[in-house]
């Protein structure tokens, strides 16, 4: 054992040991307690700008929904806008429609009021008034030359065979004359031979075919309505009194096409247009094919006109 040791006095080395480690010891608590203030600034600053974080978005939130309430205000106020203009569209249309469909029928009556007569040859060396005469005369209609407007031939693809137009003067005469013609056709045929009171000619065997004259967008919805009675849409179509008329089946009411908005109702709901006394008159189609003569024969004796013949009515004058 040491002298140091035998006295009992610590050596000056131990001493300055110890007081090494109890430095180093302060000085990591020392580090210790700054980084755990440093945290805790990070920690508070962190709660701060949370808590200003949270501020912000809970006044986005509240944007938001202020914002999402106008938007929902204006699709409601954009939704009434565009059912609004959808009627107002609708009812523009059923203008457009009704304005168009007016225009053609004034169209056809002031300009096409006229009969058409087909396959009268040009080569017959007859002038086409007095053709116009002899058909009169077999179909028995007393024809009157004052009673003509004008009288005509118009353009066609086969030139030799270019129909014939003529306009009455007035038009119960021309109904008069159609009259005529219809009940002539139901026990026989109008050929030219017939006509022109020739011999059994083969080159004049050709039958004649009269109907009212339509214009070319008259013509357009005709040849449409008649496309639906090909597919089986409705039963009878036909030209009468400038009117193009259907029946979806017998028995029903007669409805008339003016314009092709009528064509495409067709094809759902069928709604009858009202007719009056004048073309509730049941009579043949303009074209023969789409009726027998037997049909035509049996509705006209089974249903009379409530405005009866106009023959008494001739005869006042």
């Amino acid at each position: 054992m040491s002298a140091a040791n035998e006295s009992g006095d610590m050596p000056a080395s131990e001493i300055l040991v110890k007081s090494g480690g109890t430095d180093a010891l302060s000085c990591i608590l020392q580090r210790i307690n700054s980084i755990h203030e440093d945290l805790k600034k990070d920690i508070s600053d962190l709660r701060a700008e949370n808590k200003e974080i949270n501020k912000t978005l809970n006044n986005f939130k509240d944007e938001i929904k202020l914002n999402i309430t106008t938007v929902t205000n204006d699709l409601s106020k954009l939704k009434n806008k565009m059912i609004a203009a959808n009627q107002e569209n609708l009812y523009l249309k059923e203008c457009i429609n009704n304005l168009q469909a007016t225009l053609n029928e004034n169209t056809q009556v002031l300009k096409f009021n006229k009969i058409k007569v087909t396959n009268v040859p040009t080569n017959i060396n007859l002038d086409i008034l007095t053709v116009v005469k002899k058909i009169s005369l077999v179909i028995r209609y007393e024809l009157l030359e004052n009673s003509l407007e004008e009288c005509y031939r118009i353009k066609a693809l086969n030139s030799n065979n270019s129909p014939i137009i003529f306009k009455f003067v007035k038009n119960c005469d021309k109904l008069q004359f159609l009259d005529c013609y219809r009940k002539y056709i139901r026990n026989s045929t109008l050929t030219l031979n017939s006509v022109l009171n020739a011999s059994d000619d083969a080159n004049l065997n050709t039958q004649l075919y009269i109907s009212e004259h339509m214009s070319p967008q008259t013509y357009k919805l005709f040849k449409q309505a008649k496309n639906l009675k090909n597919v089986g849409k409705v039963k009878f179509v036909w030209f009468r009194n400038n009117k193009i008329l259907v029946r979806k089946v017998e028995g029903v009411p007669a409805a008339v096409i003016r314009s092709e908005l009528d064509i495409q109702h067709l094809f759902g709901q069928f709604a009858a247009t009202p007719l009056s006394d004048e073309t509730e008159i049941d009579g043949p189609e303009t074209d023969r094919s789409d009726s027998s003569r037997s049909g035509a024969t049996r509705k006209r004796k089974t249903k009379k006109s409530p405005t009866g013949s106009i023959k008494p009515f001739l005869k006042k004058k």
